[in-house]
């Protein structure tokens, strides 16, 4: 319980230092990329080279982590993210000592592909952490007859996610705006090697989980006795496994054997489209359309953390079915199953979506973001935890690695597309771009989402 207790709270401080690092990065990111000469489409281009990697990377690193433990993969992973950031910090000193901006331009490009070397990261965190989430003793059952423990604890590691953004986009901000890329960089990496620090005092025991076979007099449960060859195959987990990659493919067939599985990844495909589009133009935005300053858009970041880090530490446990517990606010809210809760916070994002497309002031710019922080955060965190609730224990990783994989795959060309669209179309176009394919992953969450095989899954036989 002990070794329990202290992976849990090394977990969540992973999480927070590692989004914080990314939090510091993100106001001075745009004026980093300025200062080479590089414009939007530039940018874009480069997210799009970046992301490619990272969509290899994570359902990779996911593999490997259910094969050789997840501690080492999570040491790996914040180790490139040190190497990362200190490429972002050459790239700003390459023109002082005299560096022509094609190299300038390389070193932005190599540190954004070095990052995407870890885009496995939060996957395999919340791998960890589900492998640690008892569903049989959630105490609570949705109306889908799914347990909510897994969805509780990622949805906790969520709002250390959202408070980690929240502080470095803070001090990223400020610093930026009064001294500099150059401190927000250094913050940014000092955050890094926290997150790199505390991998390496993940207990060894968090080792490779692995699915054990059930012992000859085990009886046969309902749900094993009725499966569907879907759920068969994705109970079927004791492979021979060649190579992580090899098994990462296999992985990949399986799932598209399952309609939930299926509709969870699309989702988690088109929300990611939407957020790419937007959100790598949104700063140029709110500074071509209201004047804003990389001071304003930390501020703006870390209201947005400190609101996503309270949707998934709060609101998202209190609407989910649980135990009577110690009456609170939050207990009056009503409870939802989760397949209603996700298509709830699709609907937050589109309205998210369209209140950005239109502002025309900084308090709409604000009221945007924060909806978007609420419906971002409860449909990351049921999307996520869904699928860990549908994978087999010791292939968990690659799943969800597989769902961050997808998600990589939109940003390989979403980033582009939003640089063309603000630089051809108009500064709002990648909002309202982002508001219509939300308002199409609504439409599939509500009629095709169908969650009946992971009532099965929930009570896999061991």
């Amino acid at each position: 319980m002990a070794d329990r207790d202290r992976t849990v709270l090394l977990l969540l401080g992973i999480e927070t230092m590692w989004m914080a690092s990314y939090g510091a990065l993100v106001p001075v990111l745009t004026d980093l990329l300025m200062a080479s000469t590089m414009g939007p489409v530039v940018y874009g281009a480069i997210e799009s080279v970046a992301n490619t990697v990272g969509l290899i990377m994570a359902p990779l690193l996911g593999r490997i982590s259910d094969l050789y433990g997840r501690p080492r993969c999570i040491v790996a992973a914040t180790a490139f993210g040190i190497l990362s950031t200190g490429l972002f910090i050459g790239a700003h000193a390459g023109p002082r000592v005299g560096l022509p901006v094609s190299a300038a331009i390389f070193l932005v490009l190599a540190g954004r592909v070095v990052d995407n070397f870890s885009s496995g990261l939060s996957p395999t965190v919340r791998a960890l952490m589900a492998d640690m989430s008892a569903e049989t003793d959630a105490g609570a059952i949705d109306a889908d007859g799914l347990g909510t423990s897994t969805s509780r604890n990622i949805s906790r590691l969520q709002g250390a996610f959202g408070f980690g953004f929240s502080l470095g986009a803070m001090l990223g901000g400020y610093l930026g705006e009064r001294h500099g890329v150059l401190p927000s960089l250094y913050v940014a990496s000092a955050f890094t090697v926290a997150s790199f620090l505390l991998a390496v005092a993940l207990p060894n025991g968090a080792a490779a989980p692995t699915a054990a076979a059930p012992p000859p007099s085990a009886p046969t449960t309902a749900a094993a006795a009725t499966a569907t060859p879907a759920v068969a195959n994705l109970k079927a987990s004791k492979h021979g496994a060649p190579s992580a990659w090899s098994s990462t493919l296999a992985l990949l067939r399986e799932a598209a054997r399952s309609r939930s599985v299926a509709v969870l990844l699309f989702l988690r495909f088109i929300t990611g489209i939407a957020f790419s589009i937007y959100i790598n133009t949104d700063q140029m935005l709110l500074k071509e359309r209201l004047g804003a300053g990389p001071e304003f858009y930390g501020v703006l970041m870390f209201g947005t953390g400190l609101v996503f880090s309270f949707t998934n530490s709060f609101l998202v446990p209190a609407l989910l079915p649980t135990k009577e517990g110690p009456a609170t606010l939050l207990t009056l809210l009503p409870r939802m199953d989760q397949r209603t809760l996700l298509s709830a916070g699709i609907a937050v994002l589109v309205l998210a979506r369209l209140v950005q497309a239109n502002a025309t002031t900084l308090s709409l710019a604000v009221v945007g973001t924060m909806l978007a922080a609420v419906g971002g955060g409860i449909t990351g965190t049921l999307i996520a935890s869904l699928l860990a609730a549908l994978s087999p224990d010791d292939r968990r990783g690659c799943f969800l690695g597989l769902s961050e994989s997808l998600d990589r795959f939109s940003q390989t060309f979403s980033p582009l597309l939003g640089g063309l669209l603000f630089h051809r179309v108009a500064p709002a176009a990648p909002a309202a771009t982002a508001c219509g394919l939300t308002v199409v992953a609504f439409m599939i969450a509500w009629v095709g989402l169908d969650l009946s095989l992971m009532s099965d899954t929930k009570h896999k036989s061991e």
